[in-house]
């Protein structure tokens, strides 16, 4: 299996905040459909990335598995918090825009 610079930095992506729905790797990596359904499969069949489904009618989530986690500095999040769930993906939206905010005005 041979992973890209990109792939390697969407799992350390992923894991930085234990986990994101589509629109956030969308966003962070310029991705469109279909390629980043590409990707993601394959990171997944690759067993490096786990999809779940959490909420009806919401994207559903990608988490690193023990495999994936070998490409980051961080352990994956074994089960992701429901009571928390809102906040973090708020504040995964809330960095990405602060990082377009950085970029577009530097």
């Amino acid at each position: 299996m041979k992973l890209t610079s990109r792939d390697v930095a969407i799992l350390q992506f992923i894991n930085e905040f234990g986990f994101c729905e589509i629109p956030q790797i969308n966003e962070r990596f310029a991705l469109r459909k279909p390629r980043n359904y590409q990707i993601v499969n394959k990171l997944i069949q690759h067993n490096l990335l786990q999809h779940e489904r959490i909420f009806y009618r919401r994207h559903g989530l990608f988490r690193l598995t023990q495999a994936g986690s070998r490409f980051t500095s961080l352990p994956p999040l074994h089960r992701v918090p429901l009571a928390n769930y809102h906040h973090d993906l708020a504040l995964l939206n809330l960095y990405l825009k602060l990082i377009f905010f950085v970029v577009f005005y530097e």
